[in-house]
C-alpha cells in the first residue's frame, strides 16, 4: 500500500477494538463517542478488529463515502501502547498509517 489516498487531511486510529461486521453508517454512528464528524471534516479514520487482522478505513469527501478493507494475511496490526488515561482516538501520520498498514512497526 502506498498511500496515495492519505495526502489530504488529519488520520485518527481507533485503538478500540471495533465489530468488523459495522458498514459505513455503523462505522459513523460509532465515531460520535470521540467527537469525530468523518462527513463535516477531513479526516481518515482506521477500525481496527478485535483480533488486529483486519483495518477498516473510513473517509468522506464531497462525492460520497470512501472504506477501504485491509487485512492481513500472515500476522496482525501491532498494538499500541496507548496510556489508559488517553483518548482511544490515537492521531497518525501519513507515513505511521502507511507502515502500519503494512504490518510494520511504527516509530
Amino acid at each position: 500500500m502506498d498511500g496515495e489516498l492519505f495526502n489530504s487531511g488529519r488520520i485518527i486510529l481507533i485503538t478500540a477494538p471495533v465489530d468488523m461486521r459495522n458498514g459505513i453508517c455503523g462505522l459513523c454512528s460509532l465515531l460520535s463517542a470521540w467527537n469525530v464528524d468523518p462527513c463535516g471534516e477531513d479526516v481518515w479514520c482506521v477500525f481496527l478488529s478485535r483480533t488486529r487482522r483486519i483495518a477498516k478505513i473510513l473517509h468522506c469527501d464531497d462525492k460520497g463515502v470512501l472504506l477501504v478493507d485491509r487485512r492481513l494475511t500472515d500476522h496482525c496490526f501491532r498494538k499500541l501502547a496507548v496510556r489508559a488515561a488517553e483518548a482511544a482516538a490515537h492521531p497518525l501520520t501519513r507515513q505511521q498509517l502507511i507502515d502500519y498498514l503494512n504490518g510494520e512497526n511504527m516509530e
